[in-house]
């Protein structure tokens, strides 16, 4: 297992290459969204079901589209990021449609010390573990980003 501090410097070198790959122009249409189509997959919806009313966190959220679209079905909405440009973006875009989602710059592997807050559900799409480093580390912070449940 890598130490905490490999991992974070991966994140880093990880961080900044996913800048550089994904800040393109054209990359991402907005009109569809803007338009009220979802990016979910029918199989997260189906997943979480009924997200009305329950706080969710959205795990390198990007530029918060699936973050705005689970706000659309009711859920309380926390995007993180490790990319500031990119929650930039996500909370301009907020911004523009007078939503109600939070969009935070943080590593994950660290949300324990940037967030005090604890969340019903926490949500990474697609494509979001390939540039997880240290996997065991990551579910472990987010793990403790969870509330409890008793049942």
């Amino acid at each position: 297992m890598a130490d905490a501090k490999t991992v974070l410097d991966r994140a880093a070198a990880d961080r900044d290459g996913w800048s550089l790959l994904h800040h393109r122009p054209g990359l991402f249409t907005l009109e569809g969204f803007k338009a009220g189509q979802s990016s979910l997959m029918p199989v997260e919806r189906d997943e979480l079901g009924d997200v009305s009313g329950r706080s969710l966190l959205h795990l390198q959220c990007g530029y918060g589209i699936d973050s705005l679209n689970w706000a659309r079905l009711g859920a309380r909405v926390t995007g993180v990021d490790f990319s500031q440009r990119a929650v930039a973006v996500a909370q301009a875009l907020n911004d523009e449609l007078g939503m109600d989602c939070r969009f935070v710059h943080a590593n994950t592997y660290e949300l324990e010390r940037t967030l005090e807050e604890r969340f019903d559900l926490a949500v990474a799409a697609y494509g979001v573990l390939y540039w997880v480093p240290g996997l065991d580390q990551w579910a472990r912070a987010v793990a403790q980003s969870l509330k409890l449940l008793l049942l």
